[in-house]
């Protein structure tokens, strides 16, 4: 009878010991995702590139708010009455379609729907733009905006 106890107290301990060795074999598994997963997170995860992970829609479209704001003579006057993300590159750049309205200099309001450009753009909210080419009112103007910008190419 001892036989048999000794023998059904030797395989839970096998048992054990097996279930202890999965455990282990699992650990640098975890470990490993984790930092993949790090990786990959800090890079910018799905579609971000190097620039621009992690940047929201909202993000590009308070950057151009930003730039109009900055070309206006009375910045507080602008009113977004729509904007949406109308283009984005592998670099963190956006061409950002805004529909405004703003104090023009006689104290009248225009609206106007304009496309800005945003290049660069980072998850912190920085960004850069062209200093005298950074929006249009025409859609057929795209393509000049985006070779002026270097939109689509790598930050330099």
């Amino acid at each position: 009878m001892d036989e048999n106890l000794n023998e059904t107290t030797f395989d839970e301990n096998a048992q054990t010991a097996k279930k202890t060795f999965d455990i282990k074999k699992l650990i640098p598994i975890v470990i490993a995702v984790i930092v993949v997963f790090s990786i990959f997170k800090s890079c910018g995860g799905l579609g971000g590139g190097l620039f621009g992970g992690g940047v929201t829609d909202d993000t590009y479209i308070g950057c151009a708010k930003q730039i109009i704001s900055k070309s206006l003579k009375n910045p507080s006057s602008l009113v977004v009455n729509d904007a949406y993300v109308y283009e984005k590159d592998d670099y963190g750049s956006a061409i950002v379609c805004m529909d405004i309205t703003a104090e023009n200099g006689y104290g009248g309001a225009d609206r106007d729907v304009l496309y800005v450009c945003v290049m660069y753009v980072q998850s912190d909210g920085s960004y850069n733009f062209h200093p005298t080419c950074n929006y249009t009112e025409e859609k057929n103007n795209l393509e000049f905006l985006k070779n002026i910008n270097g939109f689509g190419e790598p930050k330099e």
